[in-house]
């Protein structure tokens, strides 16, 4: 299991191509918060800074945590740079 810190960005798959989020902080009901990034991206060889200094489309709460337990996602990078919320 790994632990998912503030900062973590992650890419997970759609019909479409790949849809990127962060992780922004956790809650007190357990869930996590995320932001929800623009674009779709056809790969994940992309520019993290410049997506990520982006205004988000909207914030959800997810059980993020559960989710990279469950092996479901995947992190692609962390890095305090990247915190721009």
């Amino acid at each position: 299991m790994k632990k998912i810190r503030i900062g973590d960005i992650f890419g997970i798959s759609t019909k479409r191509g790949y849809a990127i989020f962060q992780y922004v902080s956790d809650t007190k009901d357990n869930c996590d918060l995320i932001r929800i990034l623009p674009g779709i991206f056809q790969d994940l060889t992309i520019d993290w800074l410049e997506i990520v200094r982006k205004k988000e489309m909207y914030f959800i709460h997810f059980p993020l945590q559960a989710a990279v337990n469950k092996k479901l996602l995947r992190r692609q990078i962390n890095n305090r740079h990247y915190q721009t919320f």
